[in-house]
């Protein structure tokens, strides 16, 4: 009951998914916050993904719309934990993407505890283009991940299909091999990988006690 599973387009294979409710459009809040509604700049969130890990002490889960896979739990409320007058929106930058990479992570946990081989991480979407981002979870994933060339991946299935239908090519798999090229791989960094997975091991932590205490439902009866 923690990931879901559906049949594949391809007969005999199967799709098992994590949702996650809210990963980018973290972001996309975060700069309505803090940034007059305009994009983050490329050079600030670069330097967001350089950052320490750990932001200086502050965490954040992403549960801005509910908190989907692993934990199921619609009561969940997006939260930063730790801040203080210390802090800068850099810090928070930072936490935003640690928070919904090490959501990833605790789905990545999942399908290896099934048995499941994470062979390869392939980041899609509008986000895979901030590089540090990239490297921060190579980082705290402790495998590569790689960029496409054609980000955005609804789009490129939604393609491969069509090619496949229309007999360009013989199978799906076939059109995918095809279609589908990696732009860059990130290799994880030895040192920054051991401070992540403290980190990892913290946010963990801190959302099992917030999960124990029912915290979450007591905010959602207040309303």
């Amino acid at each position: 009951m923690r990931v879901t599973c559906c049949a594949h387009a391809v007969p005999g294979k199967w799709n098992v998914e994590g949702l996650q409710s809210a990963a980018c459009v973290c972001l996309e809040w975060a700069a309505k916050l803090m940034n007059g509604g305009r994009r983050f700049p490329a050079s600030f969130l670069a330097e967001a993904g350089r950052a320490h890990p750990g932001a200086n002490g502050v965490l954040f889960y992403p549960y801005l719309t509910g908190d989907s896979a692993p934990h199921w739990n619609r009561d969940a409320k997006g939260m930063f934990l730790g801040l203080t007058l210390a802090h800068t929106r850099l810090d928070m930058v930072s936490a935003i993407m640690a928070g919904v990479s090490m959501q990833t992570r605790e789905i990545l946990d999942v399908f290896t505890s099934l048995g499941l081989p994470v062979r390869d991480v392939r980041l899609t979407g509008g986000c895979s283009g901030i590089e540090e981002w990239s490297r921060m979870q190579a980082n705290l994933y402790g495998r590569p991940v790689s960029v496409l060339e054609t980000p955005q991946a609804s789009i490129m299935g939604a393609a491969i299909l069509a090619a496949t239908g229309l007999l360009a090519f013989p199978s799906v798999p076939a059109a995918a091999r095809h279609m589908v090229r990696l732009r860059e791989t990130y290799a994880p960094d030895a040192d920054r990988t051991a401070q992540y997975q403290a980190l990892y091991r913290r946010y963990c932590g801190v959302r099992e006690r917030f999960d124990n205490s029912s915290l979450f439902g007591l905010i959602a009866a207040r309303r």
